[in-house]
């Protein structure tokens, strides 16, 4: 199975709708996005999405109104039941993990806690790095800027190959 990983979005439609259309071209059958949506109304864009969303949220992210969001528009977007911040599951007997990154202690605690694959975003940066017997994935950012000067940098996301265990950094 192939697995888009998404982050920081930060309400950017248009580069949004380019990383949806890559992934369907991909053909992705599940996507992870890690963080920082900001407002609910960007939801109404994975829509168009043709794979099932884990997510968890972000340090800018407003957390009741995107979930009410979500159960208007009835689409697959899912946020773990009890702590929103740290996503973790089992899929093709693969461990995983995600969080959204800007707290270094959580990220630390599990990436030195054996999983295969480790997900996380809020630096904008996209990095592939293995750290033990953990691949570490930060696909970057969909808004395409830094900090909050918005300083550009080119939007960005990943794509995993479960079966293989490579993956790759798409530009957009």
């Amino acid at each position: 199975m192939k697995i888009g990983i998404l982050s920081d979005i930060h309400n950017n439609k248009a580069n949004l709708l380019k990383a949806i259309n890559l992934l369907n071209n991909k053909k992705v059958g599940q996507v992870f996005f890690c963080g920082d949506l900001t407002l609910a109304k960007t939801i109404d864009n994975f829509k168009a999405l043709k794979a099932p969303v884990k997510a968890v949220f972000g340090n800018v992210d407003r957390q009741d109104q995107i979930l009410t969001r979500i159960k208007q528009l009835k689409i697959d977007f899912n946020y773990p039941k009890k702590n929103h911040d740290i996503y973790n599951l089992t899929i093709d007997n693969k461990k995983i993990a995600m969080v959204h990154g800007h707290d270094n202690k959580i990220l630390r605690n599990i990436l030195n806690n054996r999983y295969d694959f480790v997900f996380s975003g809020h630096s904008h940066q996209p990095e592939i790095k293995k750290i033990n017997q953990t691949i570490w994935i930060n696909p970057g950012s969909i808004c395409g800027y830094m900090d909050l000067d918005k300083k550009l940098t080119k939007p960005s996301l990943a794509v995993l190959d479960l079966k293989t265990s490579k993956s790759h950094i798409f530009y957009l």
